[in-house]
């Protein structure tokens, strides 16, 4: 839960939370804590075994091109930004320049 808690508090403090429309977190094989910092941030939680038709490597886990697939069939947004629980912001990217970066990459 560290590391999720850790990104989620970067994207939070970086503005990142601030410029979406829909937060959804695909969950492989969570833990209670996960999804309770999932939920506390704001964000949609769907797990695995949710999704009719996937195709589970083994309980409650599926591929990242399984999650890619099913969660751009969840989501109504034109444009996407995955994210893994590791990929925390870089402390000091003022907000602006963050919204700047997101904006120049559609």
């Amino acid at each position: 839960p560290r590391s999720l808690e850790s990104s989620l508090r970067s994207w939070r403090h970086g503005g990142l939370l601030d410029v979406v429309s829909e937060r959804l977190l695909i969950a492989n094989d969570p833990m209670v804590e996960e999804l309770a910092l999932a939920v506390s941030f704001g964000f949609v939680v769907r797990q695995p075994a949710q999704f009719r038709g996937a195709r589970l490597r083994k309980l409650n886990v599926m591929t990242i091109g399984q999650a890619l697939w099913f969660g751009l069939h969840e989501l109504t947004s034109d444009q996407v930004l995955f994210l893994e629980k590791d990929f925390a912001l870089v402390e000091g990217v003022p907000t602006p320049k963050l919204h700047a970066e997101l904006m120049g990459a559609v």
